[in-house]
């Protein structure tokens, strides 16, 4: 997994919880049977990937 964090949604403080909250949607989509997928921050931008190796 790999999560860009110099952008707005990361600001202020807000760093960690954007990460948690990427983290969990990634985690969401491996157990819906996901091995890869873009991340995009709340505010819409894509910020990184994940992908499941075997």
């Amino acid at each position: 997994m790999e999560i860009e964090t110099d952008n707005a949604a990361f600001q202020n403080g807000q760093a960690a919880e954007e990460a948690a909250r990427l983290l969990r949607e990634a985690a969401d989509r491996i157990a819906d049977g996901a091995t890869i997928g873009g991340l995009r921050d709340h505010n819409g931008n894509n910020v990184g990937q994940f992908m499941l190796l075997d």
